[in-house]
């Protein structure tokens, strides 16, 4: 699933069927949310999962864990941040990353980096760690569409004009391909300032 939808796109660019078909389009879409992603979220890897406020822990009947940022993101762009979006895993030797698997979230609480995993780690495990990605402040998905739209039209345009040379010579006008799609990334650009803090913040 993606923030803004083929049918967004073609109504913001006037981009007809004939001239791309809707498999290109969602490619596209893909690219620009992977971009977007980039850009309004902080990525984690391998990061240490905390204990609960009462200093729970892996005692074989835990299941509470806390992760190290709130705000989680949604990684998969679905406007939804659940166990989908990030991946937990156990570590029976700290070191050794050869002992590191992957183990099953049932629950995210994004507002507090709350997980519950869907059993307890036994007393064997020596580690638990996270990938994930978080925001900076609260998420306006309404934002995040229109976003996603502006740069995948920016990025049709670039994939349509693509082949053709720097300068192309109309009749009476001559149309520099550089700039083509240049209204198009300028309005992603307003977005990205209207998401502030969240955007400016990869790293």
């Amino acid at each position: 699933m993606a923030y803004s939808t083929v049918a967004d796109v073609r109504l913001l660019g006037g981009f007809p069927a004939q001239e791309i078909d809707d498999a290109a389009l969602a490619s596209l879409i893909e690219r620009a949310e992977q971009e977007l992603l980039a850009v309004v979220a902080v990525r984690r890897t391998d990061e240490d999962l905390k204990p609960t406020s009462k200093g729970e822990w892996i005692d074989g009947v835990n299941r509470v864990f806390y992760l190290a940022h709130k705000l989680v993101a949604d990684t998969n762009f679905d406007a939804v941040v659940d166990a989908s979006d990030l991946k937990v895993y156990s570590w029976t030797d700290e070191q050794d990353e050869a002992t590191k698997v992957e183990v099953v979230v049932a629950e995210v609480i994004a507002e507090t980096g709350r997980l519950v995993l869907s059993a307890p780690p036994p007393v064997t495990v020596k580690r638990l760690t996270a990938d994930y990605a978080y925001y900076l402040a609260h998420a306006d998905w309404g934002l995040f569409r229109l976003a996603s739209a502006f740069l995948a039209a920016y990025l049709a345009v670039l994939h349509l004009h693509a082949r053709l040379p720097r300068r192309v010579h109309l009749p009476e006008l001559t149309v520099f391909n550089d700039d083509l799609g240049q209204p198009f990334l300028s309005q992603y650009q307003r977005t990205l300032d209207r998401l502030r803090p969240l955007s400016g913040v990869s790293g």
